[in-house]
């Protein structure tokens, strides 16, 4: 101990640490050990989280110094250190509880947001696909083909000329009308010019009937009404990434994931006339971008890239979507 003349007596016996201040420091020990590695999973999924650890770590160091201030005033004021000792390690605890309290809680709430995320984009593109799997534009629809095919425009009254065994498939199944289907390529010079100039190989007249809007879901393209239908069932088993983009007024979700599909069996000989046998089997990855719309308050599906289970994407429409609307990654999703 310490006396008033400032000499130390080596004589005097030292205090001893209890068991209870041992396992109050393995305690100490293990909670921060704990502690660490969930931040470690935190700063991967949430930025906040290092300024949650940074302010643990603070609490930690000050409970630590104030623990070695009351041990050192027990020496000078001859007062007991196992009792000073004991006082002060609820006070060092607590430091410890809370922040392992706090990392479980930030945690927890990230992963609830993340779930949530998750569970509202598998419903938008389940919907996609299972009640839009095929738009048929109504009107005057010109159908666009030949040796090079533009791509045709829904909100000028375009399709594919190749999609037209689809639109004879849901007339006989009473959702549309199909009149007036002419050719183009004994049509005059008027004829030849659409079919050179602007790749229109076939014209039709199409409209839409009462049970088509039953069954189906309209929606407008311009001025021309669109009538999407279910063509398959589709389910998505596992979503490995969403990611929040922004553009300059809105934002966007890339996602990523894997899913099932099964073409409805009234329609494979249909589908295979338009669209050739399929290539990317019942098991699938998709990539697709949502947009979230802020005076419904709800995320919207705008387009996808799919590609067998274990292959790559057939086609890049989610990336040229990104880079024509400037989307940029945002650190907050």
């Amino acid at each position: 101990m310490f006396e008033s003349t400032g000499k130390f007596e080596p004589s005097q016996k030292q205090p001893v640490i209890p068991i209870f201040d041992m396992l109050r420091s393995a305690w100490e020990v293990v909670v921060w050990a704990v502690s660490r590695i969930i931040s470690q999973f935190v700063l991967k999924t949430n930025g906040c989280a290092n300024s949650i650890c940074k302010i643990f770590e603070q609490q930690r160091e000050a409970a630590r110094e104030f623990t070695r201030y009351r041990g050192m005033q027990s020496e000078f004021e001859g007062g007991d250190v196992k009792t000073n000792l004991r006082s002060t390690a609820g006070v060092e605890r607590s430091p410890c509880f809370l922040r392992l309290l706090g990392f479980i809680i930030a945690v927890s709430l990230t992963a609830c947001t993340q779930r949530n995320a998750n569970s509202e984009a598998t419903s938008v593109i389940e919907h996609a696909w299972n009640r839009r799997g095929l738009g048929l534009v109504s009107g005057e629809v010109r159908f666009i083909g030949g040796l090079n095919p533009r791509k045709p425009d829904p909100a000028k009254g375009e399709d594919a000329v190749s999609e037209l065994p689809f639109y004879r498939f849901y007339s006989e199944k009473g959702y549309i009308t199909l009149t007036e289907v002419r050719e183009n390529k004994d049509g005059g010079w008027g004829g030849f010019f659409q079919m050179a100039m602007n790749g229109v190989i076939k014209t039709a007249r199409v409209t839409i009937t009462p049970l088509g809007r039953q069954n189906g879901e309209v929606e407008s393209a311009g001025n021309v009404e669109e009538l999407w239908v279910p063509t398959g069932t589709a389910k998505v088993e596992e979503i490995v990434s969403n990611e929040l983009y922004s553009g300059s007024t809105e934002q966007y979700r890339v996602v990523q994931g894997t899913h099932t599909w099964d073409l409805d069996p009234d329609l494979a000989a249909t589908y295979a006339e338009a669209r050739g046998t399929d290539s990317l089997g019942r098991e699938r990855k998709f990539r697709a971008l949502l947009v979230f719309d802020a005076f419904e308050k709800k995320w919207k599906y705008l387009v996808a890239d799919f590609g067998p289970r274990t292959g790559q994407f057939t086609s890049d429409n989610v990336e040229q979507a990104v880079m024509a609307h400037q989307l940029t990654r945002s650190t907050d999703g």
